[in-house]
């Protein structure tokens, strides 16, 4: 019987006229590369603006169709829509990234299975989530103090504000008045920090032994602090 030619050994897995057969490069992922929404920024627990978009290649650097690709957000209460992807024709797979709750910077990787790369291929993407509006206004340093009439308490009064998460929410602006007592703050109006911190100095007035100041938020004038301090005889 006449021995088969080489061009139909090509199409089985046996080895023939010396060669053994290979699968096409082309049909295996050497890379992927991040096309779009990198670096950007957004609020935590929201979507952000733009998706991401990957392209992965072949070992030819062709554009490779066909191609699982996972989303994979960190941290884990992250989101990614849809978080498999199979890409195009023009090798490309789009997710939209739901930021997770901590704010800071985030990563997302997409990644791959490739029998050429030892734990497959990733390509890593990084977003700043910034912290969501004001939901907790609370007291956080300074309350229950003493000190004598016409002098200021030893230590400053403190509240702090943070988002739905905890997050701490920057550049809030806070209104201070004295309510009972007759004394005064060292500031009518302050904004919080990066810890979303903001204090005052209260010196006492000379009316009445229980003294109080009010802390509120200017633009939710409804959440407010009360601190209490108490004036004590002069020696």
């Amino acid at each position: 019987m006449p021995r088969p030619s080489c061009s139909l050994l090509a199409c089985v897995a046996l080895a023939a006229c010396g060669d053994s057969l290979t699968l096409p490069s082309q049909a295996m992922p050497g890379a992927v590369t991040v096309v779009r929404g990198d670096a950007q920024v957004g609020t935590v627990g929201e979507p952000l603006a733009d998706s991401v978009v990957v392209r992965v290649l072949d070992l030819e650097d062709r554009p490779l169709a066909g191609q699982p690709v996972a989303f994979v957000p960190l941290p884990d209460d992250a989101l990614a829509s849809p978080d498999t992807v199979l890409t195009d024709a023009a090798g490309r797979a789009a997710a939209r990234w739901v930021l997770g709750t901590a704010a800071g910077e985030q990563r997302l990787e997409a990644r791959i299975e490739s029998p050429v790369a030892s734990g497959g291929l990733v390509a890593t993407v990084t977003a700043s989530a910034r912290a969501g509006p004001p939901e907790v206004f609370i007291e956080a340093g300074g309350q229950d103090q003493s000190a004598v009439p016409g002098t200021a308490l030893p230590q400053p009064l403190v509240v702090r504000v943070e988002d739905r998460y905890g997050n701490p929410v920057e550049g809030t602006q806070v209104n201070w008045a004295v309510t009972r007592g007759g004394g005064f703050v060292s500031e009518p109006r302050t904004v919080t920090d990066a810890a979303g911190l903001t204090s005052v100095r209260w010196t006492l007035g000379v009316f009445g032994r229980r003294q109080t100041v009010e802390a509120a938020l200017e633009a939710d004038p409804g959440r407010t602090v009360t601190f209490t301090a108490t004036a004590r005889p002069y020696p």
